[in-house]
């Protein structure tokens, strides 16, 4: 065997391990960026950047793992790669084979995951993430030039012996640099990380968090319009008629919805009526009829949800909160507020985000048909949400107009209801992320806000059940 010296010694090529420092540097620059903004920190950047919404990203069920936000786990594994990549090439025999081993854990893991998340984004089961594929761009490159530096370095050395796996506190120094230890039981616990995270994803969706009314101070009521005005409309309306511009008798037309298949029953509305909610130990007080809302003002227990046309898990939810309310029929009606996050009418919102262009006057045309023509309301809602994308405005008009009366809805629409009603759920929006961002969507339910989505009904009713006395309906499960 010939002498290992400084003739024959296997040399890394510097300018390779340099290019796999400074991108896994760069990747757990991003993926720390990423976490940040997971936690609801500010950041420009992630309201949106060339066709891709962040945010939307980050409130993804995609970008948690087992309760923790995958891009913590991001800046562990690429701040590895970085270390790997320091360490590789020393003299040190004990320090460059530690190099290695953690490099053949890393390359895996990093390949693994750039592969499940860009298949989740190419199939449309996550939103697409500029920065998510700035990472991933990254370790994919990172992980190719470990693999050829890798291969290059074990051809160099072919004749030359294997690196000694001697503990890293030995300091023991070999006479020159040794080549990479043969692929063994790294490799295999790389593949199996990598593995986990895609089953754990799968199998373990995030659970919904839950936000105590005695963790916010403040008072959350929404501001109704004078009862009589407004309780002679909606119960106007409820019945089949609604007062016309400067009228306020009934109108002998056509009643609104009688081309819409016959419900199994119709919500409960009393004339010129008012009723007060109280939620969150009485910090939020609402009422019923006053604001968008599924199901009759008068059932047992009221839910606000808070929400967004224009969100992917508002999206999800839409079906799972449906089904969760025929389980219960009449004992439960869900308040609508819905939060857009355009720039247009959005104050908060820095950037223009492209996911949510129209969302704000959709939002609009959902309160104002709320208005007019309570018991549509459902409806309009449930076709905002029963697409892959927004509607534009629009189809979403004519929509509506094939129940609701068009000249009341474009009066409606032209008054400062709408939009006064969208910024009170803005602010209402705001003032309950007073402590960190709130993911929508969020239920209030009793003294509590269930923030996120609900991976299944079942988790939906459970957490309902918890804090209300509801029973199912023939049994329902």
């Amino acid at each position: 065997m010939k002498p290992y010296g400084k003739a024959n010694a296997p040399q890394t090529s510097q300018a390779i391990v340099w290019a796999i420092r400074a991108l896994a540097l760069l990747a757990a620059a991003v993926s720390g960026f990423l976490f940040f903004r997971s936690g609801g920190g500010g950041g420009a950047g992630c309201d949106g950047l060339g066709g891709f919404d962040c945010g939307a990203a980050l409130d993804s069920r995609w970008s948690a793992w087992m309760g923790a936000p995958v891009s913590m786990a991001g800046v562990v594994a690429y701040a590895g790669v970085l270390m790997a990549a320091l360490l590789v090439g020393r003299r040190s025999g004990a320090v460059d084979a530690t190099g290695w081993r953690l490099l053949e854990l890393l390359t895996p893991i990093v390949l693994g995951a750039a592969v499940w998340f860009l298949a989740l984004q190419a199939t449309g089961a996550a939103p697409p993430c500029a920065f998510c594929l700035a990472i991933h761009a990254c370790g994919v490159a990172a992980a190719a030039l470990a693999i050829v530096a890798r291969r290059a370095a074990s051809r160099r050395s072919a004749n030359g012996p294997a690196a000694p796996l001697v503990p890293i506190g030995e300091g023991r120094r070999a006479p020159s640099r040794l080549p990479p230890p043969p692929l063994g039981v790294p490799t295999l616990g790389g593949i199996a990380a990598a593995a986990a995270l895609a089953v754990g994803q799968v199998m373990f969706p995030p659970q919904m968090n839950v936000i105590d009314a005695a963790s916010l101070s403040g008072d959350f009521s929404l501001e109704a319009d004078p009862p009589a005005a407004a309780g002679r409309t909606l119960a106007m309306v409820a019945s089949g008629n609604a007062p016309s511009a400067g009228d306020t008798k009934p109108d002998a037309g056509r009643p609104l919805g009688s081309d819409i298949q016959p419900q199994a029953s119709r919500p409960t509305r009393r004339r010129d009526a008012t009723r007060q909610v109280a939620l969150l130990g009485g910090k939020m007080k609402i009422d019923p009829y006053q604001f968008p809302l599924l199901g009759s003002p008068e059932a047992e227990h009221v839910i606000v949800e808070l929400m967004n046309y224009a969100c992917g898990s508002c999206r999800r939810v839409g079906p799972l909160l449906e089904e969760a309310r025929d389980r219960y029929r009449d004992q439960i009606a869900v308040v609508v507020l819905p939060v857009p996050n355009e720039i247009l009418c959005n104050r908060h919102v820095k950037r223009a985000i492209p996911s949510a262009r129209g969302v704000c006057k959709l939002s609009e045309l959902a309160v104002a048909v709320a208005e007019v023509a309570p018991a549509d309301f459902e409806r309009l809602h449930h076709f905002l949400l029963g697409r892959k994308h927004l509607p534009p405005f629009t189809r979403a008009n004519l929509f509506a107009r094939e129940t609701v009366d068009g000249e009341r809805l474009s009066n409606a629409l032209r008054g400062d209801t709408p939009k006064r009603r969208v910024q009170q759920f803005i602010e209402l929006y705001t003032r309950l992320s007073a402590k960190g961002g709130l993911k929508l969507p969020s239920q209030i339910v009793g003294d509590d806000i269930l923030e996120g989505a609900p991976s299944s009904v079942d988790e939906l009713c459970m957490a309902w059940e918890a804090r209300l006395e509801l029973t199912p309906v023939g049994g329902a499960r």
